[in-house]
């Protein structure tokens, strides 16, 4: 006599199938949004590099005749915005995940266009494509 409540061969394989899609397509998804939320961080966390350095470099009375004759005064490393307090020694790099005391490469670039002071990220820990675009 037949059992008639146990499930095919068929059966099974089609509902292991169908879980393994699924999962697949959850786990794909989710990384998504984490890779999403990790760049939004770090845009987050450039934005608020570049605009640290722009209060720098006003409170530091550093022009833009200053910064033609003497370049390298333009060029604003994270220990100086620390040392000035606008930046923390513990803000990390969401990239990296490096804190900004220990990145003595990285650095936001000022410069002068049209009298306006325009202030530029430079990341030179982040071997991220994402990172290297934003350049």
């Amino acid at each position: 006599m037949k059992d008639k409540r146990a499930f095919t061969l068929i059966e099974l394989l089609v509902t292991v199938a169908l879980i393994a899609i699924i999962s697949i397509v959850v786990g794909v998804s989710v990384g998504n949004l984490m890779t999403n939320q990790k760049h939004k961080n770090y845009d987050s966390f450039v934005e608020n590099m570049e605009e640290a350095a722009c209060v720098f470099m006003q409170n530091d009375n550093r022009t833009e005749g200053l910064c033609q004759a003497y370049t390298s005064l333009c060029d604003i490393h994270f220990k100086d915005l620390i040392n000035s307090g606008l930046v923390k020694k513990n803000e990390e790099n969401p990239m990296t995940g490096e804190a900004v005391e220990n990145d003595y490469d990285s650095y936001v670039h000022v410069e002068y266009v049209d009298g306006e002071r325009i202030c530029t990220f430079v990341d030179r820990k982040c071997t991220d494509a994402y990172c290297q675009e934003k350049e």
